[in-house]
């Protein structure tokens, strides 16, 4: 009887011990999201390429090209709209309707690292993906996802789906030492992105 006790016990506080880590993270979540700061769409600085030009002002001399890599920025109304599905279709699917972090995605991504499946997917909705490119950095901790999560959430909430594309598309990496949909456009196709086909 003392055992079964003592067994009652320990499961009342292991759960009471549970909540309170629960209420405890709900509260630092609800205070960091009061807190944190999301710069305004065209407020976070990309390093771009320049290009030098002589006085004429067509003799090109050269292109400094900055060690976060090879950049040029478009507007929203530069990207096609396919392109701007096929980057959906391949990176978050839900992004039109999810509020910066999907549960859908996490529990994909969390099905994956069990069954040490690749195929499952990454968690991280292109909102996150650009806030860690962008703000958070790529440190491999648990204080780094939660503080992408509140970010982007927060984010997703101040900035247009628009807007959030358009960032995402010129910050991410292409291949070929391309930083964004222009500079690959023209490293793959050697054309403007505008001009893309959806084949391409």
């Amino acid at each position: 009887v003392h055992t079964n006790a003592n067994q009652h016990l320990d499961t009342w506080a292991l759960t009471l011990l549970t909540f309170h880590n629960r209420l405890f993270l709900i509260i630092f979540f609800v205070l960091m999201y009061l807190f944190v700061k999301v710069p305004a769409p065209g407020d976070i600085p990309t390093a771009q390429r320049v290009t030098l030009v002589a006085s004429d002002g067509k003799t090109v001399l050269g292109d400094i090209i900055p060690e976060a890599g090879n950049r040029r920025e478009v507007d929203a109304k530069q990207i096609p709209d396919h392109l701007r599905h096929a980057t959906m279709a391949a990176e978050d699917r839900e992004f039109m309707t999810n509020k910066g972090f999907s549960f859908t995605g996490f529990g994909r991504a969390a099905v994956g690292q069990v069954t040490h499946r690749s195929d499952n997917g990454g968690g991280s909705t292109i909102t996150q993906q650009y806030v860690k490119n962008a703000l958070v950095g790529n440190q491999h901790s648990y204080w780094r996802k939660f503080k992408e999560l509140v970010v982007s959430m927060k984010m997703s909430n101040q900035w247009s789906k628009d807007e959030i594309m358009t960032a995402y598309l010129n910050t991410i990496y292409f291949g070929r030492g391309a930083y964004g949909v222009e500079t690959a456009s023209q490293a793959y196709f050697n054309k403007h992105v505008q001009d893309l086909t959806p084949a391409e």
